[in-house]
């Protein structure tokens, strides 16, 4: 816990040590109301504590807690948004008011670094695509275009292609060629 507890209070400051004191009890609260049984912690995450758990009905599952719960509550958003691409984690539960979700486990499969390389392209690419599948909602207030469209200008140089290459990546449908 110690790991988690630098990370959160280097991320959000001294103010975080309150926050993580009450979050046993926290757990155990949603364990409770939820009906799910609590497990071990995960080490990893930067703006939250993540619990292992199981859900009710024995789906493996995680309680993710975190003191942005607007970060969280955004989170959970587009997490349901993009469920119907079948690419993202089930939200099982959330309390806004709590900073709290649980979501289905995700059981590690074969890492991208340990894959083949020349088969990455095409994964991230129909990743991409089953994403961008997803209709957004009837007047969905978040749109990134404003965001990046001044970038692109500046983009237009580069290149997956590894260092060297001759080749040049353009935008193609519905994933990235490289020629």
């Amino acid at each position: 816990m110690e790991e988690v507890r630098a990370r959160l209070v280097g991320r959000f400051g001294p103010e975080a040590e309150g926050w993580l004191a009450e979050v046993p009890d926290l757990a155990a609260r949603l364990a409770a109301r939820w009906g799910f049984v609590l497990g071990e912690l995960f080490e990893s995450g930067a703006s939250s504590v993540v619990l292992r758990c199981q859900w009710p009905d024995g789906t493996p599952a995680v309680l993710k807690l975190s003191p942005d719960r607007a970060l969280l509550s955004k989170q959970v958003e587009m997490l349901r948004v993009f469920a119907l691409s079948g690419r993202v984690p089930t939200v099982l539960s959330a309390d806004a008011a709590a900073g709290a979700m649980v979501l289905e486990e995700v059981l590690p499969g074969t890492e991208a670094e340990d894959m083949p390389q020349t088969s990455l392209p095409q994964q991230w690419g129909e990743l991409l695509a089953a994403l961008h599948a997803v209709a957004p909602p009837a007047r969905w207030p978040l749109d990134l275009r404003g965001r990046f469209e001044p970038r692109i200008p500046r983009s237009r140089g580069w290149s997956s292609a590894a260092p060297g290459s001759t080749r040049a990546c353009r935008p193609a449908t519905p994933t990235t060629t490289c020629t």
